[in-house]
């Protein structure tokens, strides 16, 4: 499943990182420490995508977080 990252901020600076489905619906929620500065900058920028891959028998879920071209910046195992 494809899906989006919207960067919330406040101030000037990064508050939430939000996974969101392409109808809106918030999926996952980050607090802006969990991204290395540079990924922070890539989403800020509109020019990363992310990936949800579908649940296996545990219920876990791979999101995979790419940048325009394709390459992975970021994976992580999650419950949704």
């Amino acid at each position: 499943m494809m899906l989006w990252c919207r960067v919330e901020e406040e101030g000037g600076a990064v508050s939430r990182v939000n996974v969101m489905h392409p109808n809106g619906e918030i999926l996952l929620s980050y607090p802006p420490d969990h991204f290395a500065a540079e990924l922070l900058r890539k989403m800020r920028a509109g020019q990363i995508r992310a990936a949800l891959s579908p649940a296996g028998k545990d219920g876990r879920r791979l999101l995979t977080i790419q940048d325009e071209a394709g390459g992975v910046e970021f994976e992580e195992s999650v419950f949704i």
